[in-house]
């Protein structure tokens, strides 16, 4: 697989399931490129959030987009520091306590900038959440890797953060979906289904609430859907549609 300039550090002895690794690798990838991007102008309504240059220049190369995993024990973690994008999962699903499932490095990204030049989030509001839709069947069928498929699918979340950037700068209103998710916990909620039809169903969905989302190839075949922030509220009516259940 190309473009694997930024690393994910997976712990894999705490019992996590795909489809929580899954959001966790895509949430350090993410988080990764988020702490390379200074608020810059920030107006009542609007806000500017400009690339670092190193960052800005791997985005120009397709650079660090699809991270490469690599399976540790979480004793073998890489330390907390500034470099370190460390990931630790509030605790509310799978695991009985806040726990450090991830952490991702990236020299081609350039240094994060410290934490007092970063957007500021509040990672107890969930107002937003990432849908991920996978077809079950075909994944199997493929023989994919449990790594190839967390890759694959964290590039198509961060695609959604990185479209909109020109000329270096994320220019965002405030009240829109992704502002509100990038500045509270950056949910996300990834589901399955065997049967295909249903995957079609699910986009039909989509297109008809005019819910933006993008496609996850491996070669030409599509494993599933990456949409833009969905409202918490109402997300559910995506993610438990018919026969989609979360990833396990």
């Amino acid at each position: 697989m190309k473009n694997q300039d930024i690393t994910v550090y997976l712990a894999d002895d705490i019992d996590m399931n795909l489809g929580k690794a899954i959001a966790q690798v895509a949430h350090a990838t993410g988080a990764a490129w988020l702490a390379r991007m200074k608020p810059s102008q920030q107006e009542s309504n609007h806000i500017t959030l400009t690339l670092t240059p190193s960052a800005r220049a791997a985005l120009e190369q397709n650079l660090a987009l699809a991270p490469k995993i690599v399976p540790v024990s979480q004793q073998e973690l890489p330390t907390e520091e500034e470099q370190h994008i460390e990931i630790i999962d509030a605790g509310k699903t799978i695991f009985e306590r806040p726990t450090k499932t991830c952490v991702a490095v990236s020299t081609v990204l350039g240094d994060a900038l410290p934490d007092s030049q970063r957007l500021l989030f509040n990672d107890d509001v969930i107002n937003y959440k990432q849908a991920f839709f996978i077809n079950r069947k075909l994944i199997t069928t493929l023989a994919l890797s449990d790594q190839q498929i967390m890759s694959l699918f964290a590039k198509a979340s961060l695609a959604i953060i990185l479209e909109p950037v020109t000329d270096g700068r994320l220019n965002l209103n405030i009240s829109e979906p992704l502002y509100q998710w990038i500045t509270s916990a950056f949910g996300k909620t990834v589901v399955g289904t065997k049967k295909v039809s249903k995957l079609l169903e699910v986009s039909a969905l989509l297109n008809e609430d005019h819910i933006h989302y993008r496609r996850v190839y491996f070669n030409d075949y599509c494993l599933g859907y990456c949409t833009q922030p969905i409202d918490a509220k109402v997300i559910h009516k995506y993610t438990k549609y018919k026969t989609f259940n979360l990833l396990s």
